[in-house]
């Protein structure tokens, strides 16, 4: 019986994962195929490999032939993952609910079979297993703010003491996006996930927001009794990036 092998198996999503495959035949050639839903979005990957002499693939160590990627790279069935034409209704593979993981479902199929020809009836699957990614360590708290007007919510790593704080936004669509946040409290930051439009009671404009809304999630997060003293990040991406720039001026001036 074919063996698939995959350390860890639960894993954050930053971390590498080791896939190899045993007991096929000498030279046979194979298709492991990574398989992941989320919402809307459906995403594969795909690699073509060759077993050595010993019937064993180590994606470590042996190239891709063919597939999304080619070329050995250990982590290439998941950089190279692509929304599946004709299922997947989202380009865009994002976590939501960072208490649950993403769910990799990993096949070996024999054969060397095109991307688009996987989900036949005609292939022949020799194992599966799947795999777990998660954006929030087990030992992180996840904590939901409402503190005055500021919504959102703040992530705390496990243990004593204080912790870099962070302040993360994202762009205009709007609502609360918690994977970054979760990720680098899963790194030992204390990460601040703000709201600030379309979440909760916010508004739903632009034009309806004081910059003093995000002054004052700054004094929050400086303030809080887990965050080291002097001085915090700021990530942010597209409109967010933009408002963390802003807060940077307003920071140097103020000093």
């Amino acid at each position: 019986m074919v063996c698939l092998s995959i350390s860890p198996k639960v894993a954050l999503v930053d971390e590498r994962i080791s896939i190899t495959v045993s007991k096929l035949r000498p030279l046979q050639r194979v298709t492991i195929q990574v398989w992941v839903e989320e919402g809307k979005a459906v995403f594969s990957s795909c690699g073509h490999f060759r077993a050595d002499q010993q019937g064993q693939v180590d994606i470590d160590q042996h190239a891709s032939l063919g597939g999304t990627y080619r070329g050995v790279d250990g982590m290439g069935l998941f950089w190279s993952l692509k929304p599946v034409p004709g299922i997947s209704k989202d380009p865009l593979l994002r976590k939501v609910d960072v208490t649950t993981p993403l769910v990799f479902r990993l096949s070996v199929i024999d054969g060397h079979i095109l991307r688009k020809d996987l989900q036949l009836p005609t292939t022949v699957v020799l194992v599966t297993d799947t795999l777990q990614r998660w954006y929030k360590h087990s030992s992180v708290r996840r904590i939901e703010v409402r503190d005055g007007s500021i919504r959102g919510t703040f992530f705390l790593p496990v243990g004593e003491g204080r912790f870099p704080g962070v302040l993360d936004m994202f762009g205009s669509a709007g609502g609360l996006t918690e994977f970054r946040a979760a990720l680098l409290a899963s790194k030992g930051f204390a990460c601040f996930a703000l709201a600030y439009l379309r979440y909760d009671d916010l508004p739903s404009s632009m034009a309806d927001i004081d910059f003093d809304y995000f002054l004052d999630a700054v004094d929050w997060l400086v303030s809080h009794p887990s965050v080291l003293p002097g001085g915090i990040g700021v990530v942010g991406t597209s409109k967010g990036g933009e408002l963390a720039f802003l807060l940077g001026m307003s920071t140097n001036q103020n000093e």
